[in-house]
């Protein structure tokens, strides 16, 4: 976690709320995805990751993807866009 704090900030409020606070988004492959809990969601969490075009999706590959993606604004998340 140490050095995702270094790499992402953290994450602000922007004003969206549930559900579309929740919405993971690839946009070069025009996808967004609404994690459902206990229906593969670490799956496809991970996969949105993959996928996205961000620096640093290694680091949060090789972690806690949930941790991560809620904490810090990694930009693969609809609140992370600006």
């Amino acid at each position: 976690m140490e050095q995702l704090a270094k790499k992402f900030p953290p994450e602000i409020e922007n004003g969206l709320k549930w559900p579309l606070a929740q919405l993971f988004i690839a946009r070069r492959h025009k996808i967004i995805y609404c994690p459902v809990a206990k229906s593969a969601c670490t799956t496809f969490k991970r996969l949105m990751v993959n996928i996205s075009n961000i620096d640093g999706k290694e680091l949060i590959l090789s972690g806690d993807v949930h941790s991560a993606t809620r904490k810090y604004r990694t930009g693969v998340r609809l609140v992370d866009l600006e």
